[in-house]
């Protein structure tokens, strides 16, 4: 089981993502904005960052950086209507919306601790 902190200020998306993803018996945490999950990041554990990037408080990108700065092993994943070279730089992994179930499910097993190489 994973803990996914799902960011998105759409409330349809996230509920979208929270019912798929806790129907795979993952914990999710939903945040409406990218500074209340910074914010959160520092107080909990997360396993992976399942982010929009559309949102409308940060500049994706930046929040990508942010997130890497306070916790380098968290995987963040980011749904997009367009992938870029910017996109895929600074996120572990880019879906493209609009997001199919079965990508986000894959996602999830990519991210499972047994699916991660030991360091």
């Amino acid at each position: 089981m994973l803990t996914v902190m799902v960011v998105d200020s759409d409330h349809a998306m996230q509920e979208t993502l929270r019912q798929f993803l806790e129907a795979r018996g993952e914990e999710v945490v939903l945040v409406r904005s990218e500074y209340e999950a910074l914010a959160m990041l520092a107080a909990m554990h997360v396993d992976v960052v399942v982010t929009s990037v559309a949102a409308p408080h940060m500049e994706a990108v930046e929040f990508a950086r942010r997130i890497r700065q306070r916790c380098p092993d968290v995987p963040v994943l980011a749904h997009a209507a367009h992938s870029s070279a910017a996109l895929t730089d600074h996120f572990d992994m880019v879906l493209h919306r609009p997001v199919s179930l079965e990508e986000l499910g894959a996602a999830m097993d990519h991210f499972q601790p047994a699916a991660l190489p030991h360091l």
